[in-house]
């Protein structure tokens, strides 16, 4: 069985066969985490986090009960350096950036797009005004 045969559903899958609700629902589950992790990267400034200035999280669970990184550490300022043009900075602090920049940019502009089409092709549910 080939690897496409598996995700053949995918092809075949339409949205307008769903309860409004349910695509609000999983449009919003998509988009939101993508443009707040991207808005927030705008506003903030890696230098800062590095300071210590900005607080944006907890500190890894990981770095704290054995002491070495986890694959996840530093994303945020990767993500922050990049968002302000600074690739070489944003790849010192994770490599991994390579992936999940690039992946939240398709998933905020491949929801917002499949959304409009959505609105598009079946019109907004009755209780948006």
């Amino acid at each position: 069985m080939s690897l496409m045969n598996n995700f053949s559903w995918f092809r075949h899958f339409q949205w307008h066969h769903h309860r409004p609700w349910l695509v609000w629902l999983a449009h919003g589950a998509l988009v939101s985490p993508a443009a707040a992790v991207l808005i927030i990267s705008c506003i903030v400034r890696s230098d800062r986090i590095e300071s210590g200035a900005i607080r944006l999280g907890p500190e890894c669970l990981m770095q704290q009960m054995i002491g070495r990184n986890c694959p996840g550490c530093g994303m945020t300022r990767a993500f922050c350096s990049v968002s302000h043009g600074e690739f070489r900075t944003a790849y010192r602090y994770n490599p991994l950036i390579l992936v999940y920049y690039p992946a939240a940019v398709l998933a905020l502009v491949g929801g917002l797009f499949s959304f409009v089409w959505y609105l598009k092709t079946k019109g907004a549910p009755p209780y948006v005004a």
